[in-house]
């Protein structure tokens, strides 16, 4: 995901510096072999990873410019070949920035996008020769991006053997970054496990997070049964980390065990709200670590802490929990039902002899 987040941001800057020379009368063919290398070399100069695309359309009228067809390829010995596709990539520049000498890029707009995300992907080989190393940003100097538009996209993860596990669906994004030294917000609505969702972001600041550094995070999750906030910070590395306070909250939990399939005991009733507040962290060697954990509700008062941590095929949550009061049955889903076996028939013993 870094090395996407890189490349991406590499590829819009350098159509962006295309755009721009354009404009002041460069003669650049849209489709020239010039402008077409220039652009793929981006993408591995970014993050070691080869870039294909369709058809380049540049408009020095409305100053934008547009790319169809992008792909993006996994690193050599990546689960599946592709990182990142997408339908069409436009952006326009602001004219008065470019009378300036600046490359400002008021708008970009994604379309029709596919993103692979791979478990293990931060062990993947390192980049190339020439790339950006982990950490370090080679970004474009001098190019801004104000405003960015994800529209009809898909998420995945993938397992190691490129299988997928999890899919957010009909993404659509919005995010704003009026300068390079402010806070990036966004807003999403997506689709997950076929539940609608929301997400609001809020960062601080995009340059830094992608050149290595730590920066402030504040998001809020809405769905249909549960909502979520962490304020902490974030950091892309191998692996990725980030360290703050989490909330999750539901008004029912009859409705969201429902939603996840393991709907109570008909006999049982709603045990009502359930709020978690937690300090989380993750560590070193990828676990996340619960610290300072409290979960209220109406049959629980307890507080814990624990790990998530891989284990096997799966993850293992391991919670220390104390409280004063502690009634678990209410909230444990109903028993799997074991698999019915047949009852056979013993044979009818031999007639005795006649």
């Amino acid at each position: 995901m870094e090395a996407a987040l890189r490349a991406f941001f590499w590829i819009a800057g350098t159509v962006a510096a295309l755009a721009a020379a354009v404009v002041f009368g460069l003669p650049v063919a849209a489709n020239s072999d010039w402008a077409r290398q220039r652009i793929a070399d981006a993408a591995r100069d970014a993050a070691g990873q080869e870039l294909a695309f369709g058809e380049v359309a540049l408009s020095p009228l409305s100053l934008s410019v547009a790319v169809r067809d992008v792909e993006l390829a996994n690193p050599p010995g990546a689960a599946g070949a592709r990182a990142l596709r997408a339908g069409a990539l436009t952006l326009a520049l602001d004219g008065g920035a470019l009378v300036r000498g600046r490359i400002v890029v008021r708008r970009i707009v994604v379309s029709d996008f596919d993103i692979a995300l791979r478990a293990g992907a931060n062990d993947a080989p390192a980049p190339a020769a020439g790339a950006a190393p982990r950490g370090e940003s080679r970004a474009p100097a001098g190019i801004a991006v104000r405003s960015l538009r994800l529209e009809r996209g898909a998420l995945r993860c993938l397992d190691a053997d490129g299988a997928e596990v999890a899919a957010a669906t009909d993404i659509a994004l919005d995010a704003t970054a009026p300068e390079a030294a402010r806070p990036v917000r966004a807003q999403a609505r997506f689709r997950l496990a076929g539940e609608p969702m929301s997400l609001e972001l809020t960062l601080d600041t995009l340059g830094a997070l992608l050149a290595g550094e730590a920066v402030a995070v504040s998001a809020a999750l809405a769905a249909p049964a549960f909502d979520a906030r962490y304020e902490g910070s974030a950091r892309l590395g191998a692996p990725a980390m980030f360290e703050g306070d989490a909330t999750v909250h539901t008004a029912s939990v009859g409705a969201l065990m429902a939603r996840l399939g393991r709907p109570l005991p008909d006999s049982r009733p709603d045990p009502g709200p359930l709020r978690l507040e937690a300090r989380i962290a993750r560590a070193a060697d990828g676990a996340i670590e619960l610290t300072r954990a409290a979960l209220a509700g109406d049959g629980i008062d307890a507080r814990a802490a624990g790990r998530l941590e891989k284990s096997g095929e799966g993850m293992a949550l391991r919670l220390a929990v104390e409280g004063e009061r502690i009634d678990l049955d209410r909230y444990l889903p109903a028993p799997a039902s074991p698999p019915s076996t047949p009852l056979s028939t013993p044979p009818a013993p031999d007639a005795p002899a006649g």
